[in-house]
């Protein structure tokens, strides 16, 4: 089986291609671990066949419960290698392979998180977007230091020597915020300064009103998945 055949989406590449098996490298523009997930963000081999020969077409991958991760070299702009396999019911195998980097996983589920295509007339790295990565944490503690926050690092390395598995936490007049990355923690700082009330009261970050959450999941799922059953 190719490797979108097995997401649980498959048909958010395949129906853009009249054969998508040449689709099996990937340049990679960000690869982000988080808890027990890993994103992969690229560009893939060529564009849908409805599109212009200089067209992009950029992918999404989304892996959850991964374990087993092995990480050599640097994915910075690499062309590699891209595949996914079934190792058991359950269980997938997903790789990127290229001369100087390697990355290995194992993960329960995979799923197309974005495609897009790119013209020669859109903007492909839009100044005026802003998205998490880490080269923007220092900014967001630099901004949490400056409101009067006190900030530590708290936890045991993970199994590479890093610190993936700890919290970052900012202090202030009593106030304690805990987050998985300095980004969240800015967010977190935001929603304390809008509380109405103030804590210490129970859910005093609880905004009343619609669920949000809930309809930009049903828009996301309708246009990307299907209708719900």
């Amino acid at each position: 089986m190719r490797w979108y055949e097995l997401c649980d989406n498959p048909a958010a590449v395949a129906s853009k291609y009249g054969d998508p098996s040449s689709l099996d490298t990937l340049v990679i523009s960000e690869l982000t671990i988080y808890d027990s997930s890993l994103r992969v963000f690229g560009d893939l081999s060529r564009p849908p066949d409805d599109c212009a020969a200089g067209d992009v077409a950029s992918l999404g991958l989304a892996l959850w419960d991964v374990v087993d991760l092995a990480l050599a070299g640097s994915p910075a702009r690499t062309s590699a290698g891209l595949s996914l396999s079934r190792l058991s019911e359950g269980h997938l195998r997903f790789e990127l392979t290229a001369t100087e980097f390697r990355l290995s996983v194992q993960c329960k589920r995979a799923m197309i998180e974005s495609f897009r295509v790119f013209s020669d007339e859109h903007v492909r790295r839009n100044t005026q977007t802003l998205f998490s990565y880490h080269n923007v944490w220092n900014t967001c503690l630099f901004v949490l230091r400056s409101e009067g926050f006190e900030l530590n690092l708290f936890g045991d390395p993970d199994p590479r020597g890093g610190p993936s598995q700890c919290q970052w936490h900012a202090s202030r007049n009593g106030l304690v915020l805990k987050a998985a990355n300095p980004i969240e923690l800015l967010g977190l700082a935001e929603v304390a300064r809008r509380a109405e009330p103030q804590p210490p009261r129970d859910y005093w970050w609880r905004k009343n009103g619609p669920d949000i959450v809930s309809e930009l999941y049903d828009a996301w799922r309708k246009k990307r998945i299907g209708p719900f059953a």
